[in-house]
């Protein structure tokens, strides 16, 4: 009888054993399908995975270019066709990782595509933030658009944002020969003929949908990793991948300055308004000019956001000034003028404090 017994308990011990395995392999069946996931490294043995992401060529990595710029991971598009970054799935790998939740920032924009060459995203300078915890989805775009604070701004703000997307409407056809359109997209020349010389009071009547073809849409979704140590951001832009291609350049005068003289490295450091959270910061302009048509910005900034407009700028002489218009060329609030005076170099841009010329230090 005590044989049976010893059996009994024996065979429950092992059923029992048993049921307890799936909760330690729970990981696992995630992990067979991190080949479908997107592999961002934070650090030697931590890394995040974020997908399923459906890609061009069944390879995630080919769809995206993930660089390290400053102190944030920006993971840029390659494809019109790839894949967004919200609904999908983040997945910590390294067990142990300090990471306890996740804050998110939707950049908020009204979106564009023209005549569907590239994407294009005219700011709003409005943020939506959202946290998850680890492990966990990025909520859909799509849940979030009715948010209160959004739609308050957007009433707030009609008018303006009615005359924002005309003029950046008609300065994106402008650019366009009428025969270029006319021979692929008949319904935009026509609806551009019919837009182009409406006066400005009418433009509060116009349909931001309807009439110009554009969405509010997120342009990028900032990714702020919290935990007992500090994370990179990682930075999600739906804009196509961090080089200007050529339906995005910018057709104007080519600069000829004299002797090259402005050839060289500037900096300055002033005030401006942080796209953060529209307070005044500090902030680091450093300009290298390579060439007569080209400017390269790099910024310092206590957070990132001020510094997403760094990069490549295309000069453009207007009379003695220099006109420089990079990535961020929905308006000129982010453009930067340039002058030479008595060998003394100038700076003014609407973004700073102080707008009027300033003095550029020469390195």
């Amino acid at each position: 009888m005590k044989d049976i017994l010893v059996i009994a308990i024996l065979a429950f011990s092992a059923v029992t054993s048993c049921q307890k395995k799936p909760d330690n392999l729970v990981n696992i069946p995630i992990q067979k399908n991190l080949n479908e996931f997107l592999k961002i490294t934070l650090s030697e043995g931590e890394n995040i995975f974020i997908g399923k992401l459906n890609t061009i060529n069944n390879s995630p990595r080919e769809d995206f270019e993930i660089k390290n710029i400053k102190d944030s991971i920006f993971v840029y598009k390659n494809f019109l066709e790839s894949d967004n970054f919200d609904g999908k799935k983040i997945v910590i790998e390294k067990s142990n990782s300090s990471i306890k939740k996740i804050d998110l920032i939707y950049k908020i924009s009204l979106f564009f595509n023209g005549t569907e060459k590239a994407n294009k995203f005219i700011p709003l300078n409005f943020n939506i933030p959202f946290t998850i915890d680890k492990n966990s989805t990025i909520p859909l775009f799509s849940k979030l658009k009715n948010n209160k604070e959004l739609q308050n701004f957007i009433a707030k703000n009609n008018s303006k944002i009615k005359e924002k997307a005309y003029e950046y409407y008609i300065n994106y056809y402008s650019n366009i020969s009428n025969e270029e359109l006319k021979t692929c997209c008949i319904t935009d020349f026509n609806n551009y003929n019919k837009l182009k010389n409406i006066n400005k009071n009418s433009i509060a009547s116009l349909d931001i949908e309807k009439d110009l073809g554009m969405y509010i849409d997120y342009e990028s979704i900032v990714i702020n990793l919290i935990g007992s140590k500090k994370n990179k951001p990682i930075i999600f832009t739906k804009k196509i991948d961090s080089n200007t291609d050529d339906s995005q350049s910018i057709k104007n005068t080519e600069v000829t300055t004299s002797n090259n003289d402005w050839k060289g490295s500037y900096k300055i450091s002033t005030k401006a308004i942080s796209q953060y959270d529209n307070n005044e910061t500090n902030i680091l302009y450093s300009i290298t000019v390579e060439s007569n048509q080209k400017a390269v910005l790099s910024i310092g900034a206590e957070n990132v956001e001020d510094y997403w407009c760094e990069g490549e700028y295309h000069l453009i002489k207007e009379g003695n000034i220099l006109h420089a218009k990079g990535k961020c060329d929905q308006d000129d609030i982010d453009d930067f003028y340039l002058k030479n005076e008595n060998k003394k170099y100038f700076i003014k841009s609407k973004r700073f404090i102080n707008k009027d010329w300033q003095e550029l230090e020469k390195e």
